[in-house]
């Protein structure tokens, strides 16, 4: 799992420009085979966290907001 997660980068294309590449540390690549895989694998653990915070689930993505 590490090797397969390790060194991985990303870039925005404009046109025929590209930025320059960016080191990601946390995810997993957009339209990899394990992504669906480990989506649902972690998914259903992130529901069972007592949370004093608000959770937006959408069809591939979840964000956890905390106001004080």
């Amino acid at each position: 799992m590490y090797s397969y997660l390790k060194d991985l980068g990303q870039r925005v294309a404009v046109g025929f420009s590209y930025s320059s590449l960016v080191s990601i540390k946390i995810g997993v690549p957009q339209v990899s085979v394990l992504g669906p895989l480990l989506f649902n694998v972690f998914i259903p653990n992130l529901f069972l966290l007592n949370l004093e915070s608000e959770m937006c689930n959408f069809s591939d993505d979840n964000a956890i907001s905390y106001k004080k």
